[in-house]
């Protein structure tokens, strides 16, 4: 398969006062490590995204509720908060370039409300721009004869996507797939249906359905889900979907050199390690680019090496790599085994730690960090692991390790 372009890319994300992010203004690339440990931030801003696309999916109401409503997920501070915003800049190759943001302010009695909502795209062939913004107490500014809001609970893109101009926002917001694959899940028989399930779910307790659909209209997708798990589990010869009248699951056949065996295991006979490999796999690679217009632009993946041997994290990295040739993936990590490799891009790591206030810095790698990746004397895991893999400041001063080794950022270096 040729590399294909993006069909919509997130160049760029402002986050105010959403959960443990205070503030946050960072650009993504096509493949982007959120990196930092444990508890640091780096799951509540793929949330921030989700929320985005649970909001089109759903309803905002829905999406507030699921996060355990406002006051959850509002930054903490003193005095109390009553709003967030997200603001998302980004491109498509249909030819548009563009801007949406919104903000949501907390009501009485743990309700809410838009407070403000604007949505700009320039068509980049024509120069032609559709917009609409809207502010409390001022009327609709809008370029195009898209409907009036209806309430303030909801957002207004969802009812704008009736305009030809604003449904292909909408769609790719709506598409953008996040995942976190749950082997408890995964190890469930699934009820057989008649109906077809091609999008993984979130903790991938339905990749038997979704795995039978691959094999069954994209099988060179299911052959390289395989490829790559072969590589990182030792002696597998093949994954497939078996089942009778009832269930649909999941059978790994293993062959042993010696004595010539085979023998084939359901998946609660599975590692977790195994499953979860196989959920991130399906997630990067499901929904290919076809006649239906459903491939997913954006993929999020929370800690993809999560309970994988560390020689399995190149693997990994060159899925995560190739899936990024046609589509955005965006994955949080705290593994140095899966950036511990020359080949990984400086400028697509966004190095996340939690500051002393609590409140989570996420940013490109600070001067000096990015001085000695540059250089190549230490690679970013490397970096992790002496926590030297640090968010950029407005000052960065100079980056001394334990070792005595003293490296400051020349202008060539940035």
């Amino acid at each position: 398969m040729g590399v294909m372009s993006e069909p919509f890319r997130i160049n760029r994300v402002v986050l105010k006062n959403y959960r443990s992010i205070a503030d946050c203004d960072v650009e993504l690339k096509n493949l982007t490590f959120l990196s930092g440990p444990n508890g640091s931030g780096k799951s509540n801003f793929l949330d921030a995204l989700h929320f985005v696309s649970d909001s089109m999916f759903g309803t905002l109401d829905l999406a507030v509720r699921e996060r355990g409503g406002m006051r959850s997920i509002l930054h903490r501070a003193i005095p109390p908060l009553d709003e967030f915003s997200i603001d998302l800049h980004y491109s498509s190759a249909s030819g548009g370039n563009g801007r949406y943001s919104f903000t949501v302010m907390a009501g009485a009695q743990g309700g809410f409300f838009v407070a403000r909502e604007h949505c700009s795209i320039t068509d980049t062939s024509t120069g032609r721009r559709s917009y609409y913004s809207i502010e409390p107490g001022k009327p609709m500014d809008s370029s195009t004869g898209v409907p009036a809001p209806i309430g303030q609970d909801r957002l207004h893109l969802v009812l704008a996507s009736s305009a030809a101009e604003f449904r292909p926002l909408y769609v790719a917001l709506l598409t953008m797939g996040f995942y976190d694959p749950f082997p408890l899940a995964m190890k469930s028989p699934i009820p057989q249906t008649e109906e077809i399930e091609d999008s993984l779910s979130f903790s991938a307790g339905n990749i038997a359905k979704v795995m039978d659909h691959l094999a069954r209209h994209h099988p060179w997708v299911r052959n390289r889900v395989e490829a790559y798990l072969k590589g990182i589990v030792p002696n597998l010869a093949s994954v497939n979907v078996e089942g009778d009248k009832h269930y649909r699951y999941l059978r790994f056949k293993f062959e042993f050199p010696a004595g010539g065996r085979s023998q084939s295991f359901g998946p609660e006979s599975m590692s977790d390690g195994t499953l979860r490999a196989l959920g991130v796999l399906v997630a990067l690679f499901q929904r290919p680019e076809d006649d239906s217009g459903k491939r997913l632009a954006v993929v999020g993946i929370e800690e993809p090496e999560t309970a994988l041997h560390p020689a399995a994290a190149r693997v990994l990295f060159d899925a995560l790599g190739e899936a990024a040739e046609t589509r955005q993936v965006i994955v949080s990590t705290h593994s140095p085994d899966l950036l511990d490799s020359d080949d990984v891009d400086t400028d697509s790591i966004l190095a996340v730690q939690m500051g002393e206030d609590g409140a989570t810095q996420i940013g490109q790698v600070d001067d000096a960090g990015r001085a000695v990746l540059l250089k190549r004397l230490y690679t970013p895991g490397e970096l992790m692991r002496i926590n030297h893999l640090q968010p950029k400041r407005e000052a960065a001063d100079k980056l001394k390790f334990s070792d005595g080794l003293a490296v400051e950022a020349s202008p060539d270096d940035q």
